[in-house]
């Protein structure tokens, strides 16, 4: 029979081994679920997903890493008729081709690559081999895991225990992806008021790249021509301001300003060229833009290097 593979109703019957006892042919039919099958490779794809997007901070919807799941899901299932003589050939597409997959549905809906510069498209692979072998590692983690709980006395304990009952096995992996699905979503309201943008700021003849994000509490406007200030970490434009001659060339000077939690102060402001603000196929242009300088860290987990105010985008 080799790996003739049959369905019946809802489930898939590969018939896969042949062995010989007592010169009498056996066949081992083993019983496998498709739907059973998805559902356990959905959960996992989405928990790998959701730790490696923890891990490298990619801030990915929900949504995106539910679709990537779901195509995992969905060849996993698909490789249960795959011949075991091609076994190898299936790994391969699993951890190569379908992973690459995966992981640029779950980094899309942010790139605009028709507006990148050979910098950005760098930046971007980077990124995304990041998020492919986090993946692979999560994955292969994940199965350490499982070996020791099915070789050790506590994995026994676990196994026959715990989690003997389905219902309870289902009730505690639904609260947990609940759990965290409620945490991610809390971490994005609290990073941002409206929505993260890449920006493209040009200076003295020089571009800086950064992630930036709209802050509907950044309200702060330049009196010199009332334009609306966007604040940068002057960690940017340290050597340019070196230079004295570039301060009259980039229009310096200071403007008062007040913030949450301090009294305020003075602000260094400068004028950029131009402001380039990319989300997905659209990007805003904006020209002789205000540029606010922060002396300290925008984000402390360098999410984001910028604030844009509403009226950048509008």
């Amino acid at each position: 029979m080799g790996s003739e593979m049959c369905i019946r109703d809802r489930y898939i019957i590969p018939r896969v081994t042949r062995k010989q006892i007592q010169n009498k042919e056996v066949i081992t039919d083993t019983v496998i679920y498709a739907d059973v099958l998805f559902g356990i490779n959905f959960v996992a794809n989405l928990c790998v997903l959701l730790i490696t997007d923890w891990i490298f901070k990619f801030s990915a919807r929900i949504s995106r890493m539910i679709i990537s799941a779901t195509l995992g899901a969905a060849w996993a299932v698909m490789c249960v008729c795959i011949p075991l003589r091609f076994a190898v050939l299936g790994k391969f597409i699993t951890y190569g081709p379908v992973t690459l997959i995966m992981a640029m549905i779950m980094l899309s809906g942010n790139e605009n690559f028709k507006h990148k510069t050979s910098k950005q498209l760098k930046l971007y692979m980077r990124k995304l081999l990041k998020a492919v072998a986090g993946m692979i590692f999560t994955a292969l983690f994940a199965g350490g895991i499982m070996h020791w709980l099915k070789y050790t006395f506590a994995g026994y304990f676990i196994q026959n225990v715990i989690l003997s009952d389905s219902e309870l096995v289902i009730f505690l992996t639904v609260t947990v992806m609940a759990v965290v699905m409620v945490l991610k979503a809390l971490k994005t309201i609290r990073i941002t008021d409206g929505l993260k943008r890449h920006i493209v700021i040009g200076v003295a003849e020089r571009e800086f790249e950064m992630d930036a994000i709209i802050d509907t509490g950044n309200s702060l406007v330049d009196y010199i021509g009332k334009r609306p200030v966007t604040v940068v970490e002057r960690t940017y434009f340290n050597d340019i301001l070196s230079d004295i001659d570039n301060l009259q060339k980039l229009g310096y000077h200071l403007i008062p300003y007040n913030s949450v939690g301090s009294s305020g102060g003075m602000m260094e402001i400068i004028t950029a060229d131009y402001i380039h603000i990319y989300e997905g196929e659209n990007v805003v242009k904006r020209e002789d833009a205000a540029i606010g300088m922060s002396l300290g860290q925008i984000n402390k987990n360098g999410d984001y290097h910028a604030l844009l105010g509403k009226d950048m985008i509008m």
